[in-house]
This record gives C-alpha cells, sequence and structure tokens, in this order.
C-alpha cells in the first residue's frame, strides 16, 4: 500500500486542475445528495468548512442552511486547534492561517451544540478512513464531534489508504454519485 504522502499528492494534483465549471456542478450535485441524507435525521447545527484548493463548494450550502435556521459554524485554527465560529449570512472574511477564509469577527460556539461536522480531506476510502493536509487539526477536533460527514468528488475515494491509530474515522462520506453510510 502507497503511503499517505504519495497518495495525498497525487489527489491534490488532480484537484488542482479541475475547471470552475466542474466543481460548481458537481458540487451542486453532492448538495443535493447531502439534503436527501439529512432528510433522515434530527439537527439543529452544523459545522462547515471554507473550501480552498478546488475542495467541494460548501459555500452555497452553508448560505441555504442559515436561510433555514439552522445554527452554522466555520472552523478557525487557535494554537493550533480547531475553534468553531458562528456563522452570519452577513460577515466578512479574511484569511486565517493556511490562507482558509475565515469570519472578521469571531463568536465562538461550544462543541455540544454542533450535530453535524461537514469534514475537508484530500482522500477518503470506502472504510470511512480520511487523509487531511496533515496538520491533525480535524483528527483531534473530530473526537468531540457528533456525525462526521466528509463531502468529495468521486475520485477522491479509493477502495483503501492508510490509517494510523490516531485517525478518526468518518460516518458518511458522500459524492456525486456514491454514499458511504
Amino acid at each position: 500500500m502507497r503511503d499517505k504522502t504519495s497518495i495525498r499528492k497525487e489527489i491534490r494534483l488532480k484537484r488542482q486542475n479541475l475547471s470552475t465549471t466542474f466543481i460548481e456542478k458537481t458540487s451542486k450535485l453532492i448538495f443535493i445528495r447531502l439534503l436527501k441524507y439529512l432528510e433522515t435525521i434530527n439537527y439543529k447545527s452544523i459545522l462547515f468548512y471554507m473550501p480552498i484548493t478546488n475542495e467541494v463548494d460548501t459555500r452555497i450550502m452553508f448560505q441555504y442552511f442559515w436561510d433555514q435556521n439552522i445554527n452554522i459554524t466555520l472552523p478557525t485554527v487557535k494554537k493550533g486547534q480547531i475553534v468553531p465560529v458562528v456563522f452570519n449570512s452577513s460577515d466578512a472574511f479574511i484569511p486565517g492561517p493556511y490562507n482558509i477564509p475565515e469570519p472578521k469577527i469571531k463568536v465562538e460556539s461550544s462543541i455540544p451544540s454542533i450535530d453535524i461536522i461537514i469534514v475537508p480531506g484530500i482522500v477518503f476510502d470506502k472504510n470511512k478512513n480520511r487523509i487531511g493536509f496533515g496538520k491533525g487539526f480535524y483528527d483531534q477536533f473530530l473526537k468531540k464531534s457528533q456525525l462526521k460527514i466528509a463531502l468529495a468528488y468521486d475520485f477522491q475515494i479509493l477502495d483503501s489508504i492508510p490509517s494510523d491509530p490516531h485517525d478518526i474515522k468518518l460516518d458518511i462520506i458522500i459524492s456525486e454519485k456514491i454514499l458511504i453510510n
């Protein structure tokens, strides 16, 4: 089995070469699949990531849920840890650590109030493992979370990837064609 570094590099390269049209179209398909899944469960709050480097675009998603009176939080990084902050549709965004956009005004949210975490990642597998950017922020954060859902393009889902004992498994992975539950 290949190592995490080589897999991460290969899939990041594929993602970097995606067209804006593909990202928009496919993100909408994934959003529709997410909505269908969420119809089956009860929730009041969701943490979404801010998309970078051609990730599945979540911005329309968190605006939609905010309009539906669902509490939306976004992750920020503070002292090497993820801190969820409350999203407001009028928020201005500024570059945060690692150049990831985050709300300019940060009102911290409490972890127990988050029902669903939409988890970013570079590559996933059919056993619900993920490889992220390699900093370990989400693995630490996910230990405290409820439902963990990854949104991915089909090519990001492999049969199997290496995982370590500290890696936290996901509950669900949704792509444009695949639902792993």
